[in-house]
């Protein structure tokens, strides 16, 4: 189980290191635009997940 998680991880790991940094910039910026003003976080982050979506797809 160990091995397979590990070898896993070798494969995948550049994938899912950059997933989770842009996963982060986006909840960042988001909660910097609901800090000025809170709308604005649920707009801005909202339109980045869509555009995230329509460039996966």
């Amino acid at each position: 189980m160990i091995r397979k998680t590990v070898a896993f991880l070798r494969r995948n790991g550049t994938v899912i290191a950059r997933d989770l940094v842009g996963l982060a910039g986006v909840m960042m910026i988001s909660g910097g635009a609901a800090a000025i003003y809170e709308p604005a976080g649920w707009i801005v982050g909202g339109a980045m997940l869509l555009a995230a979506a329509w460039r996966l797809s």
